[in-house]
């Protein structure tokens, strides 16, 4: 969630892995959206998303990624 200025912040991460061990969550979306967030992960980077967490076979979620808002500290376009 953005914060009241409207950047994305590090503090409320939905999904983090901070010593490499964890895979991204499994996604849905478009194949450009994914490849950022793919290209973010592997560059540890924090990356402001605007989707959700769905229900996904055997009720495991799934990340539906509607738009890649910006790096986090950005403003949303």
């Amino acid at each position: 969630m953005p914060d009241e200025q409207g950047h994305a912040s590090s503090e409320a991460m939905l999904y983090v892995d901070m010593d490499g061990d964890t895979p991204p969550p499994p996604m849905i979306g478009d194949e450009a959206l994914l490849a950022a967030i793919a290209k973010a992960w592997e560059e540890r980077a924090c990356l402001a998303i605007d989707g959700r967490l769905i229900s996904g076979e055997d009720d495991r979620p799934i990340l539906r990624v509607d738009r890649v808002i910006g790096r986090c500290g950005s403003r949303p376009e």
